[in-house]
């Protein structure tokens, strides 16, 4: 599955889940400068880089993640993302300036594996 529309990472997210609940979240740094948010940081926002690059929840990932930049073509504009479900591992894929959300088996099934990037 993948998603190329102009979504919110957000919801791009929470789709790719097909209505599994989150466990757990890595979040990478911010692809673009902190100058170029569609929106500017609150505090609170800013308060949660603190967990970068660590296993965090999807309450706290959504409150960063609600302030990045949308999915779609163009230079990569938001995190890296590790998000783990029962069954997935999602992440962001970029390829020939395209970007989107997609999802791997967490683990080892019986299937023909997909070709990501291209």
């Amino acid at each position: 599955m993948e998603i190329k529309a102009d979504e919110y990472v957000v919801k791009a997210i929470e789709y790719a889940t097909k209505g599994e609940d989150i466990e757990n979240v890595v979040l990478g740094k911010l692809n673009k400068p902190i100058w170029f948010h569609p929106k500017p940081l609150t505090n609170e926002a800013i308060s949660y880089t603190s967990a970068i690059d660590k296993v965090i929840g999807w309450d706290d990932a959504k409150q960063t993640l609600e302030n990045d930049i949308k999915i779609g073509y163009g230079a990569m504009g938001f995190r890296s993302i590790y998000v783990w479900t029962t069954t997935l591992v999602i992440f962001v894929i970029q390829c020939s300036d395209l970007t989107w959300i997609d999802s791997a088996p967490r683990n080892p099934i019986d299937g023909e594996p997909f070709i990501y990037g291209g």
